[in-house]
């Protein structure tokens, strides 16, 4: 990576032809595959979301159940609404007291 893109990883926060140049070079310089690429910047992505969630005071249970709830959305866009309930069922976890786990 150059060093700017170190210092602004904002330049791969949006898809982008310039977006798709950069990962293509930095693919052919580190020899990782497209795949763990676009997994490092999903990962990223969800780091970044997951550290300003906790950084506006949320708790860590808030915020994965969040983050869950928001992936169970973006998988169920365009399907039917039993598979939706299905992959709710699936990811959604029954709710604990928190006094029950200190």
């Amino acid at each position: 990576m150059k060093p700017e893109e170190r210092w602004d990883p904002m330049l791969f926060d949006t898809p982008s032809p310039e977006r798709n140049g950069r990962a293509l070079r930095i693919r052919e310089e580190s020899g990782y595959t497209e795949t763990q690429l676009n997994q490092y910047f999903y990962e990223f992505d969800t780091m970044r979301d997951l550290l300003s969630r906790l950084g506006s005071g949320k708790s860590m249970d808030e915020v994965t159940r969040g983050m869950a709830m928001d992936r169970v959305e973006k998988l169920g866009e365009g399907r039917s609404r039993s598979a939706r309930r299905r992959l709710d069922k699936n990811i959604r976890a029954p709710k604990k007291a928190e006094w029950l786990t200190m």
